[in-house]
């Protein structure tokens, strides 16, 4: 059909890239190997049958009972076993890469989203969610004084004070909607999903990728002088140099965005995330014009449009009210200084890889 336009698409993996599946690996499913070099995901099924061929069922259970007190490698030796007498129990191992995992697993480490054939892919409605937000912003910074209006009110909505759930929804979806909802499909309810430019933008799952492809990444985070903290938090990541491969089909007659528009789109915001956010840290340089960034981990301004709609000075101010009122807790917030500090929010969302320090989620992307 001539008015189906597609592409084939390929996102590479210039920093680690987190697509969670939603769960955490428990700290009785991993275990350190290979002199702590990879990390082996325990199936649960498997080792709970060898404990009980081993007579060593109940004090398993009780290990499972208060794995944190100690890491599984340590109820191993206690009872006369090593990682290898579990080998067959070790459904597949990953590069620890520079994740930093201690022995006594207080690291928690999030899965990577698998295929039902324990493949990792990433979704399509991962990788349309991050271009939905490119070309948002494409469209905010087009044409500032359209949407000044809308500015003005999330950002004296900013202020004020709401549950998580509900905080700002209302204007969030007020600035989608006189963007993206104008298709008149239905004008009993203008800002009906039905009404989206978007639903002609289709995108296909990636194809299936390698347990190879995958590391396990620390969490850091990376402040404004260049200073790091590590969390005890790591997540299994696609590593750099991974080429991510799916479709993009355009239904011309619904959506107006081509190929064109597209990386125009990504163009400005790599621009406006390098020089509202990430260039004000230390030794972080600018995205190359044909960067997105992709997945979890990556941080507030990566999956908002604050500061294509507000500028970098309102932009600012409103980022630090926004965050203050997120993260407030017994009238406490880490974000007073934001202002001060010329940066909203003070944390880059980092990891180590390599032996470097890197931001989250930074891949190329190319049409054909």
């Amino acid at each position: 059909m001539s008015y189906l336009i597609h592409y084939n698409a390929v996102l590479k993996v210039k920093t680690p890239v987190f697509i969670g599946s939603g769960r955490k690996i428990p700290k009785s499913e991993y275990i350190l190997l290979n002199g702590d070099t990879k990390i082996g995901i325990i199936d649960p099924v498997k080792i709970f049958i060898l404990m009980q061929e081993k007579s060593l069922q109940g004090k398993y259970e009780d290990f499972l009972i208060n794995n944190g007190k100690g890491a599984i490698r340590n109820f191993l030796r206690e009872n006369g076993l090593n990682a290898g007498d579990i080998k067959d129990c070790i459904k597949y191992t990953i590069e620890a890469g520079d994740s930093f995992i201690d022995k006594n697993n207080k690291t928690e480490v999030c899965e990577f989203m698998l295929d039902p054939y324990g493949l990792p892919y990433v979704p399509g409605s991962s990788i349309k969610g991050m271009l939905r937000t490119v070309l948002l912003s494409y469209e905010l910074m087009s044409d500032p004084e359209k949407y000044s209006s809308l500015g003005q009110t999330l950002s004296a909505n900013s202020r004020m004070k709401a549950s998580r759930n509900n905080y700002l929804r209302r204007d969030i979806s007020d600035i989608e909607a006189a963007i993206f909802r104008t298709l008149e499909r239905t004008k009993k309810h203008e800002n009906d999903a039905v009404n989206d430019l978007l639903s002609g933008l289709i995108i296909g799952d990636s194809a299936p990728l390698s347990i190879k492809d995958l590391v396990v990444c620390r969490n850091v985070e990376y402040t404004k002088d260049g200073n790091e903290k590590f969390l005890p938090i790591a997540r299994i990541c696609l590593k750099p140099g991974t080429e991510i491969h799916f479709s993009i089909t355009v239904d011309a007659t619904v959506c107006k965005y081509k190929k064109n528009d597209i990386m125009a789109a990504v163009a400005d915001f790599a621009k406006s995330f390098s020089d509202s956010f990430s260039l004000k840290f230390k030794g972080i340089k600018a995205l190359p014009e044909d960067s997105v960034i992709l997945g979890g981990g990556s941080g507030f301004v990566s999956k908002t449009v604050i500061y294509p709609l507000l500028g970098y000075d309102r932009g600012l101010r409103t980022t630090k009210n926004i965050l203050n009122t997120i993260f407030n807790q017994r009238g406490v917030s880490h974000h007073e200084k934001d202002v001060e500090l010329g940066i909203s929010p003070h944390i880059l969302k980092s990891t180590h890889y390599e032996g470097k320090t890197v931001e989250m989620g930074i891949c190329s992307l190319s049409l054909e």
